[in-house]
């Protein structure tokens, strides 16, 4: 049987939230970034989905 530390799942799904929306900034500061803001995109919205499950 898998445990699953809750408490710790949503501190790292928070922490993936945060570091992809960050990443969205970054790439979108950076007019060449588009490729590397298209993929934190999806990192967000995989992460946002996951939040929510």
């Amino acid at each position: 049987m898998t445990v699953i530390n809750l408490p710790a799942r949503a501190a790292a799904e928070n922490e993936i939230i945060i570091l992809a929306h960050e990443l969205v900034q970054r790439a979108e500061e950076n007019p060449g970034g588009a490729v590397v803001a298209q993929l934190a995109r999806r990192i967000s919205d995989t992460a946002d989905a996951l939040a929510r499950t």
